[in-house]
């Protein structure tokens, strides 16, 4: 019995010192910073994720007067393309998932040719620049 429990002991010890020497492991470092961060705060924001260059999108979109297109993309991160400031005959309507990819949702308003300026960006960190731009060519017709 007396054996036992200087085996129990030792482990207890040893278990005591892995605690201590791992409690830091919890905590992510900002490249920009020295000072630890949490990760219940929000890692996402903090690191960058690795430059990898946007899915390409189509460079023309065919449409109708009130009709949606879908143009599907592959889901990289939180990363998702965006129209930046569309001109007035195109409205963005709401994104969403579809199994591994993103459907990125234009809607034509009014009749027209439109050059749309797309960004390709994380809205989890709206601060951070966009990583990637592409303008695409949205043609509305009217109706027959």
């Amino acid at each position: 019995m007396n054996q036992f429990y200087i085996i129990m002991k030792a482990k207890m010890f040893f278990l005591v010192v892995a605690m201590l020497l791992c409690r830091g492991v919890s905590y992510a470092y900002s490249p920009s910073a020295n000072d630890p961060i949490s990760k219940s705060g929000g890692i996402e924001q903090d690191i960058p994720p690795p430059h990898i260059p946007p899915p390409p999108l189509p460079s023309q979109i065919f449409l109708h007067v009130g009709e949606i297109s879908e143009t599907p993309y592959p889901m990289i991160g939180a990363m998702v393309w965006e129209c930046d400031n569309p001109p007035v005959g195109i409205e963005q309507e709401e994104s969403y998932i579809f199994g591994t990819m993103i459907i990125l949702r234009i809607k034509g308003v009014a009749a027209g040719r439109y050059q749309v300026d797309m960004k390709w960006y994380n809205p989890l960190n709206p601060g951070q620049p966009p990583l990637g731009r592409q303008t695409i060519e949205v043609i509305v017709q009217p109706w027959p």
